[in-house]
């Protein structure tokens, strides 16, 4: 059996988008003058805040 280690700390998350998607993000990233994949991490918690 493999033993299941608890991670602490971050994780890497990759993920791919397409040219247009990427230059949309990131023209609304430098509107708030965040990093692009600050930006990213943001969104993904506003939807998981959600009800």
């Amino acid at each position: 059996m493999a033993d299941e280690k608890e991670t602490k700390g971050s994780n890497l998350i990759q993920i791919r988008v397409s040219d247009k998607m990427k230059d949309d993000l990131q023209k609304k990233a430098d509107e708030l003058g965040l990093p692009l994949t600050t930006y990213v991490v943001f969104l993904i918690a506003q939807d998981l805040k959600k009800p």
